[in-house]
Parts: structure tokens; C-alpha cells; sequence
């Protein structure tokens, strides 16, 4: 997509500058016309999500056991727990 030129900073911030700017860095896949709205949406999410996480491991591959331990509180508060796990 086309990003048109501008002289100031704000016009940098605009809608219509900052639009095409965000839609050439998305994958490929992603600006295809072929997929279906759910499928941008979903792919979107995952892409954003790897770009402010990195990529993601599910804890359960790691965790062996995890053992949920009562802590001693204020029973106004409600009660506190302490969760560990061990790894395999």
C-alpha cells in the first residue's frame, strides 16, 4: 500500500498515513484476499501476540506437578494460596 508523503509530525499520526504504514509490515498471509474475516482476525492475534511476546511455549510442556499450598492470612481478606511447580 501506497503511504502518502507528509511535512509534519501530526500528519504522521493520521489515519490516513499511519494506516498503510501498519498494513505493509503485516505477513503476507494476513493481506491475502482469500482467507475469511475470521481467519484475519485470528491470524492477526497471533501475530501481534508473537510480536510483543516472542514465541510461546505452553507452561504444561515444562510443568511435571504443581502443588497449591494454603498460606496463613486474614481471614477478613479471604484466604491467600502459594502455587509451585516443578519442572520435569
Amino acid at each position: 500500500m501506497l503511504v502518502p508523503s507528509t511535512r509534519t509530525l501530526l500528519g504522521r499520526w493520521s489515519f490516513q498515513v499511519a494506516t498503510p504504514i501498519i498494513w505493509n509490515v503485516l505477513p503476507s498471509q494476513l493481506c491475502s484476499s482469500s482467507i475469511s474475516r475470521a481467519q484475519f482476525r485470528a491470524g492477526l492475534k497471533t501475530h501481534l501476540f508473537t510480536q510483543a511476546y516472542g514465541a510461546w511455549t505452553p507452561l504444561r510442556t515444562f510443568v511435571e506437578e504443581c502443588i497449591v499450598l494454603p498460606l496463613p492470612g486474614d481471614l477478613k481478606v479471604g484466604p491467600k494460596f502459594q502455587v509451585m511447580c516443578y519442572a520435569r
